[in-house]
């Protein structure tokens, strides 16, 4: 990721900056620690909304298969599965919250509209408890 300030990089910088987040979630998709920018985790959920569509679509092709239970969309929500959750984790993280904020999760339209409000906030400029605040990519807003 680049640490040049260029408020008008452009569309062709803001995919590269977004497919280096992406890139980044996969290679840390075990890492808990430390804390993940909104623009890395929104990158990575548009990037598995992406790859979880174009397995359905596959699966429809090659099996008839036309939700999301075939098997390549299981395949790809098993493989994608750790780094969400890590990725998650670091962004509660970058907003001053516990890991222990997932839970919310499983409460069915509260705790997925507060996680998703949560999840929308900047993260705390300085240091916190989980950490220096990530570096974020070139004219990305952390």
């Amino acid at each position: 990721m680049s640490s040049a300030s260029r408020p008008s990089a452009g569309p062709v910088a803001l995919a590269r900056d977004a497919a280096a987040a992406v890139r980044l979630c996969l290679v840390r998709y075990l890492d808990v620690e430390g804390r993940s920018s909104r623009f890395e985790y929104w990158a990575f959920v548009l990037f598995a909304l992406a790859a979880q569509k174009l397995m359905a679509t596959a699966d429809a092709a090659l099996f008839g298969i036309d939700h999301m239970g075939g098997p390549l969309g299981i395949a790809t929500a098993l493989a994608l599965a750790a780094p969400t959750v890590a990725v998650a984790t670091r962004r509660l993280h970058d907003v001053g919250r516990s890991a222990w904020w997932l839970l919310l999760a499983f409460v069915p339209v509260v705790g997925v509209l507060a996680l998703l409000y949560v999840f929308l906030q900047p993260g705390d400029r300085n240091r916190n408890a989980y950490g220096p605040p990530p570096s974020a990519p070139a004219g990305a807003p952390a």
